[in-house]
Parts: C-alpha cells; structure tokens; sequence
C-alpha cells in the first residue's frame, strides 16, 4: 500500500511570484536524475547514478525513519550533491517541513544555529556526535527544540551520553546511496544496532563462501535486495568493473561488514576493506577508532596499516586532539593498551592537525601519509617487550 503512490511527487500551491513548474512529461521512475560519488574514505570515489525513484524513496525513508511531523524544522548542513543533503533538501516535497540550511558543519555554531533557527531534528554522520560531546558544557546544551538526531555512525559509548546531555532522541540507521540511502534503521532505540531492514528492502549477512549466516553466527558482508525496482542503483557510472563487483545475481554487495541479534536487528561493523591483518588477526578499523575516540584528549582518530618489520602489516593511529591537551604519546598508547587486545594495539601514533575529508566529514584514509614525519614507534619508545 504505502509503496504503491512511489514515483509520483504531489504539486503543492505555489506563491504569488514564483515561477511556474515543469509541465511537460515526468521523467519515468527509473531514469537517470544524478550522478553522486561515494565518499571516498579508503579510496578513490565511484560516480553511483541515481534514479528519480532513488532520490524519491531516499527522502520517503527519512520522514519515517526521523518521526517528521507537520511543522517540523530540519538542520541542513550537508553538501546537495551527496545524498544526505539531497533527500534532505526533498522533505519539503514530500510533507510540511522547513529546511534551516548552513553552508558546512561547525561545531562551535552548531546548537546556536539550532536554537536561533528553531530546528527539531538534525542529521548526524561519522563522527560528529563525538565531536559535539567534547564540546564545553553550557547553557546551550538544552536551550533549543531539538527532538531527534538522525542518522548513522555513533559510537555505542557515545549514545546514552549524547541524549541525557542534550535531551535529544537518537535514531540511528544503515545505508549507502548505492541503496537509497537508508537500508534499515533503529527507532527502537536499542543501544548499538542500526536497526531493521525498511519495507522494500531484505538483507542477507554472507560469509566468504556465500553461505547466509544467522543470529549468534558472527559477522558477514551485507548483501541488499530489494522488492521495489528501481530502488537499487544501477550501476557505477563509465565503471563496469566497479558495477560487476557490487551487483551481482544474489543482490547488492555492499563491501560492509554486519551481524544480527537475536531480535533481528542488525548491528554495522566497519567496512569490509577497513581493517588491518595483524600476526594472522584481521583488526577492524571501526573497532579501534571507537575505543581512541573516547580519550578525553582525543577529537578524531583513523586507523591504517603500514608494513610490520616481521609477519603483515602493523597499526598506524592518527589522532587529532582537542585544542590546548598535552597528554603525551605514552600515556595515551597506555591507556589504549587498557582497553584494546594485544593485536589492536597500535604500532605507531601520528598526531594531525586536521584530517582530509569528504564534504560529509568523513576522514579520508587514502590521502594519510604511509610514514608521517615525527610519528611516535611503540617499540622504539617502550621496547621490544611492548611489541
């Protein structure tokens, strides 16, 4: 039922002056409306080419998936030519919305704009609930309407925190724009997971040989089908190579890493190629950054591997701290060694000032140096027995 009216946006009434709507033919649903490269974080972008029915459900999904009700103000900061801007920026369309957009992410602005806008939602990606937390407590913290944060990539320790602090409801979802953007998501508000699959999509979590694994079976790639064609992409633009990896007879492979619960939610674990081979142990990237991320001291972090002296490959951990901390190399590698497995410890430490990133504030691990000048070496600080 729901899915029936998808492909036809209503014409809502236009003021006095403006000017007048496209009235020739509607573009057929599946027809090309964009090309959106994917972001790019450990490796070169690929141009995804997005139907008008893409756009159309990506948009869909976020009324449901935010709780947007009549009258509600969305916070817009991301770029237009990525899709959380471009299903943002769709809302309107769609349902009685009002859209505050800011040029760019800044976390020093950010609940001022909020509150002077009257903004009830925002829209949180990557690591940016983190960096709002590390923010100084004050009277801002609660001096706005914000009702939901949407979005995907919380850390698990960062979440209950986020909402006592700001008195915000968190929702977090799973997607790719490759997908329309929002594959499942998680209005249950259980700790951890992004959720179920929405109504037009199935996922499958498959291991190396393809066998689809259940609750309690581990990790395996997410692999979505869809019931609604035209929901999927149809392939990367000028790039079959890409396309035939991705899309194959089983569905769409993501290249992510996923598991269930017992209940049927499913829970992201970091991208297939975002992980480092350590004496024999594959160390995800996701796992290590989340543990960095709550030092105090430490605003950012992303992880690489580097070539080891002996077996594969070592740890390297780029850290960008807060401004004026002074904590040094040794004591932050010991409190990371509290909390890590011997094998996700890092070899190296290198501090940055600032990170490349994508406009959707994703680090963008291919332009990090392989061996940054002055990076701090484990075992040449600690020795041998620390390796």
């Amino acid at each position: 039922g729901a899915t029936a009216e998808l492909g036809v946006l209503p014409l809502k009434e236009l003021p006095d002056g403006a000017a007048e709507p496209w009235r020739g033919p509607a573009p057929a649903k599946d027809n090309l409306a964009a090309l959106m490269f994917t972001s790019g974080t450990t490796g070169p972008s690929k141009a995804t080419m997005v139907t008008h029915m893409m756009l159309e459900l990506s948009a869909r999904a976020v009324i449901d998936f935010a709780g947007i009700e009549p009258g509600d103000n969305l916070y817009q900061w991301e770029p237009f030519y990525h899709i959380g801007g471009a299903q943002v920026i769709l809302t309107p369309i769609l349902a009685d919305v009002v859209l505050t957009i800011r040029d760019r992410f800044s976390a020093s602005r950010f609940w001022q704009d909020v509150a002077a806008s009257g903004c009830t939602h925002i829209h949180h990606l990557g690591g940016i609930i983190q960096i709002l937390l590390k923010l100084p407590p004050g009277p801002e913290d609660r001096a706005h309407k914000v009702r939901i944060a949407w979005g995907g990539g919380c850390a698990t320790d960062a979440w209950r925190p986020f909402e006592a602090r700001f008195g915000v409801e968190l929702r977090e979802c799973y997607g790719m724009t490759e997908a329309s953007s929002i594959t499942t998501q998680n209005s249950e508000g259980v700790l951890g997971y992004v959720g179920r699959p929405l109504p037009w999509f199935t996922v499958a979590l498959k291991d190396d040989s393809g066998r689809v694994l259940g609750p309690g079976e581990g990790g395996g790639e997410i692999v979505v089908n869809t019931s609604l064609p035209g929901a999927i992409f149809p392939g990367y633009y000028r790039n079959p190579e890409a396309t035939a990896k991705a899309l194959r007879a089983d569905g769409f492979h993501t290249g992510d890493l996923g598991s269930w619960s017992e209940a049927g939610l499913m829970r992201f674990h970091g991208r297939m190629g975002d992980s480092v081979r350590v004496r024999g142990e594959l160390v995800s990237s996701h796992e290590v950054e989340s543990v960095a991320n709550q030092h105090p001291d430490i605003e950012e972090s992303a992880v690489t591997g580097v070539p080891a002296e002996i077996g594969e490959n070592d740890i390297q951990l780029f850290l960008r701290l807060r401004p004026g901390a002074d904590s040094a190399p040794e004591t932050i590698y010991s409190w990371l060694a509290s909390r890590l497995a011997p094998h996700q410890r890092p070899a190296y430490l290198a501090f940055i000032d600032s990170f490349p990133k994508t406009p959707s504030q994703r680090i963008q691990k291919h332009r990090l140096p392989e061996a940054p000048e002055g990076r701090w070496h484990r075992r040449a600080a600690m020795g041998r027995e620390e390796a």
